[in-house]
């Protein structure tokens, strides 16, 4: 059974994101910097990876680009607070924050269906 994989800095984002997809029935791993997410990646490949654009040291879109390569074709959610308009072609969608847990457990439904059981 595979899992979603969050990687965030802000202890309380991993936590609700945690929360609202566990509640939905998905395996949830999280991890409070990139080194500790490449870790987890690199024990089990992730279905769905999501991860914050400005983590310390490296940010989100060379996280994206080393998860690539660990585990090729895991699709990336790029989670952003910054203003303005955010085009990154890693991810294959860009999460803005605030955002409301409807709409993240939706968008991991579509990306990763629970009849596919992660």
């Amino acid at each position: 059974m595979s899992y979603i994989l969050v990687i965030d800095d802000e202890p309380l984002i991993c936590w609700l994101v945690e929360e609202a997809l566990r509640g939905s029935g998905y395996r949830v791993k999280t991890a409070p910097d990139w080194q500790k997410g490449l870790s987890l990646a690199r024990e089990e490949a992730p279905a769905l990876v999501l991860v914050d654009l400005n983590l310390p040291g490296k940010g989100g879109v060379a996280v994206l680009d080393e998860l690539a390569r660990l585990a090729p074709g895991v699709p990336g959610v790029l989670i952003t607070g910054e203003p303005g308009e955010v085009s990154v072609p890693q991810a294959a969608f860009v999460l803005r924050k605030p955002f409301d847990l409807s709409d993240l457990r939706r968008l991991v439904q579509e990306m990763v269906p629970l009849s596919g059981k992660p």
